[in-house]
Formats: C-alpha cells, structure tokens, sequence
C-alpha cells in the first residue's frame, strides 16, 4: 500500500514485469501505489498471472522496448489471470498490443478504471484474446492504435462490458472505438461508443465472427467514419440508439 515503484527494468531477453511481476500462485492485494516509467517486453508496467487485487492504483508512461514490436504486450498491464482492478487510472502506456492492458486467457475484472492517452499497435486501451474479461463502468478515452483505438476483441474473447464510455479514441485503420476480430459472444450493456475516429467503423468495426454481438441500451454517437460498420458477422441491436455518425 502506498508505495511508487519507478523506472523499474526488466531484461531485454523477452522478460516480464518491468514495474511489478506477481506469480501465479500469488494473490497480492495492491492498494493506492503509483508504477510509472518502467520498461518490459510482457507487462511493462505490471504483469499479473495470478489473482491480485489492485485498488486506487496508477499506472502511468510505461513502455516495451519497442511498441512497434508485435513481441511486446501489455503497457500498462498484462493480465493473464484473475485478477481485479478497482478505481485504477491506466495511462500514457504503450506497446504493440494493448497500450493500456493486454488480456490473454483472463477473466479478470476493471471496475470503475479509467484507461487513457495509451497507444498500440493493437488496442489503444485495451486487447483481449480468449476467454471473458469483465468491465463495469469503465472508461476508454483518447487512446491510439492502428487498429481499435479504444479496445480489440480477438479469437474467441467474449468481454461482458456495462456502464462503460468508450470516447475520442482513434484508429488509424480501423475501429476507431472497437474492433471485434473473430471474437466469441459479446455483450455491450449501458455503453456509451462517442465520438470515435477511423477510415473504416468509426465505432465498431466487426469482422469474420460467427458469435453475435449484442448492443442492448447503447449509445453510438458521433462517430467517424461510421457507428457500426460489419462483415460477415453478427450484430444484434436491442433499445439502442446510433445517430450522428459520419
């Protein structure tokens, strides 16, 4: 509790955790600390593959040594486990996928964080690959990548998200607030997907999925090039308004 943990390094050869690395066997709590301008290729930030509980923490400017690099994930964060984020703001991070968080085979749960100003490659705010992560009034905004600006679901992710605004994010190619890529079954409840850019689904790009994605009481607003743009694959809309997209 209540410690800054800065400049941390981890080696170049592919290593983890530049800031913090907690085991899988571990389940720490990690209350108010501040990890910032710290350096890994997995993590560089925090890599998590256990079931810790991080409150009220910040994690800021961490980078991979190259985020350009498709061998660095997780900026800010690299999840694979079952760990729960409450009230942490994930900023200024990079990396080649998931600036802000990387989840890979988790189930984790962010509650009530915020992730911002974080660039990747893919998934500005965050990446999620495989399994169910959990994001309950959350907050993607002004984050990069070249495709999904605020988040990239892929292979299989089936993210349940509530109450969660996902804002002037951009993308260079696509999905300015979200891409979803050969994703599983997913449900956006209560969300609000505004002024998001990209040359293709300003909103949501979908693609090449056989599970439905499912907007029930959203907002898509405001949005360039587009609200929802689809591709073979399966949008539901239920009570959900799109309106003032470009």
């Amino acid at each position: 509790k209540g410690f800054t943990i800065q400049n941390g390094l981890a080696p170049s050869s592919n290593d983890e955790g530049g800031g913090l690395w907690s085991s899988a066997t571990s389940s720490p709590v990690i209350t108010d600390c501040v990890v910032k301008e710290s350096t890994a290729w997995y993590g560089s930030g925090m890599m998590i593959r256990g079931a810790a509980t991080v409150v009220g923490c910040d994690i800021i400017d961490n980078h991979s040594y190259d985020d350009t690099s498709a061998n660095s994930y997780g900026g800010g964060v690299y999840c694979l486990g079952e760990a729960t984020f409450i009230g942490c703001d994930i900023l200024n991070n990079g990396s080649y996928w998931g600036g802000g968080i990387a989840f890979l085979a988790s189930n984790a749960t962010l509650q009530g964080c915020t992730m911002a100003g974080n660039n990747a490659v893919q998934g500005g705010g965050a990446y999620v690959r495989d399994f169910s992560p959990t994001l309950n009034s959350c907050t993607l905004a002004g984050n990069s990548a070249e495709y999904g600006g605020g988040l990239y679901l892929f292979a299989s992710a089936s993210p349940g998200l509530t109450g969660t605004v996902i804002e002037d994010n951009f993308a260079e190619f696509s999905g300015g607030g979200v891409v979803c890529y050969q994703h599983g079954p997913t449900t956006f409840e209560n969300c609000t997907i505004a002024s998001n850019v990209a040359p293709n689904g300003g909103g949501f790009w979908v693609y090449l999925s056989q599970d439905t994605l499912t907007l029930t009481e959203c907002r898509v607003t405001d949005n360039d090039a587009g609200g929802i743009r689809s591709n073979t694959a399966i949008v539901t809309l239920e009570d959900t308004l799109v309106c003032g997209n470009v």
